[in-house]
């Protein structure tokens, strides 16, 4: 009960701050609401260790380079011809998607391909989709991808 109190208190605090004031760098600035009924008062009372903790994780999630993701599989293949399958696709795939990275990886006896930073499932297949008359075969893979860039509305 008390965690479950805890945690209640925790995002309605973040709820609010973020309300009033946009983005704010900790969810532990002070919480405050003047409402035009104001019939009572919120006290959030919690121990230093819950701030640590969560203020330590988003430090450690802020030196992520990754997130988990989608990327696109348009090559596989093992034997004495693999490597120049492997070259002939990666070079036709970036001459014709020269704006989609391009991650090869070679794991003894395999050649493979990956392509894309795809955040959603839906991303990949509709790029998926877009290919697949050049690249038959391809396939999604949920792995982890890098950042995306954002598209700007400039």
């Amino acid at each position: 009960m008390k965690h479950s109190l805890l945690a209640c208190s925790i995002i309605l605090g973040f709820t609010l701050t973020l309300g009033l004031s946009g983005q704010t760098s900790s969810i532990f600035d002070d919480v405050v609401y003047n409402a035009s009924m104001s019939e009572g008062s919120i006290k959030i009372v919690q121990d230093d260790a819950i701030k640590t903790l969560v203020e330590k994780h988003q430090w450690a999630k802020s030196k992520q380079k990754t997130i988990v993701g989608y990327r696109i599989r348009i090559f596989s293949n093992s034997g004495p011809t693999a490597k120049v399958g492997y070259d002939r696709t990666m070079a036709r795939f970036a001459y014709s998607y020269d704006y989609i990275p391009i991650y090869p990886k070679f794991v003894y006896p395999n050649y493979k391909i990956y392509v894309g930073d795809f955040r959603t499932e839906s991303e990949a297949l509709k790029f998926r989709k877009q290919i697949e008359h050049q690249f038959t075969g391809a396939f999604l893979v949920k792995t982890k991808i890098n950042y995306p860039k954002l598209e700007s509305n400039d």
